[in-house]
């Protein structure tokens, strides 16, 4: 007598990466569970009819497991990129996209409206090379700032079987995310304009401030250019400040050192002091 042979089959063509979706002494009873319970679709959650207990459950366990108040989850990955991306951006934003995204993330980014360019892939190098030229030169024909700037990239090319290099493009994006005017708002500072604009100014009100605020700085080697009347009303007198991309790390800090100090000075910390960095 043979002794039988049992034929084992894997897919290895599943993109099944944490394995759920295969048959488990825990996930499976609790599908089936579901199933019998909730029925075998009910669609994406948000679609009508479509969101049940499960997924509000499953949204509030995503939320408190990233530290976020809320999460929306998709049925799909296609369709969270092709469908977030148009809600997050639109005309005036910038998107700056890895050269090999998948099609899902160049559909949303074009159904966006807003100005796409692209890095090679996974060089956060070049993704430098293209975020500090477009934060000099601004949007198109205005050269206006822009409204928001995003950076699209993939955790796993899955058509490239590559991880992406996330810890550089971070730090590329920590280094341009316009930091400086939150640090003038922590030192007390009333600054106007968007989070992303390169042209941060610091509101002096008062006329008679701007001579002595304008030669401290002067003489500490920090220029920026102070605006009065009649260039704008009488009572809201400014200092502008322009971030250029030729700026250096080290020169952004020089230059709130010596904007707090002559600050102080000058008596224009209008808000509250933040505390901590």
């Amino acid at each position: 007598m043979h002794n039988p042979i049992t034929l084992m089959q894997k897919n290895e063509g599943s993109y099944n990466y944490l394995g759920f979706a295969a048959s488990d002494e825990y996930c499976t009873p609790r599908a089936i569970e579901s199933l019998r319970k909730y029925s075998a679709s009910t669609c994406s959650s948000r679609v009508d009819g479509g969101t049940t207990a499960l997924h509000n459950e499953l949204e509030t366990c995503v939320a408190n497991f990233v530290g976020k108040p809320a999460a929306i989850v998709f049925g799909m990955g296609y369709v969270t990129n092709s469908a977030v991306l148009p809600v997050l951006m639109g005309e005036g934003s910038l998107i700056i996209s890895d050269s090999l995204n998948h099609n899902s993330i160049v559909n949303g980014a074009r159904g966006s409206g807003a100005t796409i360019r692209v890095f090679r892939h996974n060089t956060p190098s070049h993704l430098e090379e293209v975020l500090r030229e477009q934060i000099a030169e601004g949007r198109a024909r205005t050269h206006s700032s822009w409204k928001k700037i995003i950076v699209d990239v993939e955790g796993i090319y899955s058509m490239e079987g590559e991880l992406c290099k996330l810890p550089g493009i971070i730090a590329i994006c920590k280094k341009y995310q316009n930091v400086f005017r939150s640090e003038l708002e922590k030192m007390g500072f009333e600054v106007l304009g968007d989070n992303n604009s390169p042209i941060i100014p610091i509101m002096v009100y008062n006329i008679a401030k701007i001579p002595a605020f304008s030669r401290e700085r002067l003489k500490r080697n920090v220029a920026v250019v102070a605006v009065a009347f009649p260039a704008t009303p009488l009572l809201l007198a400014r200092a502008g400040i322009c971030i250029s991309a030729a700026h250096s790390k080290e020169d952004l800090i020089k230059a709130l050192e010596v904007i707090s100090k002559v600050g102080d000075l000058a008596g224009i910390k209008y808000l509250p002091v933040k505390q901590g960095k």
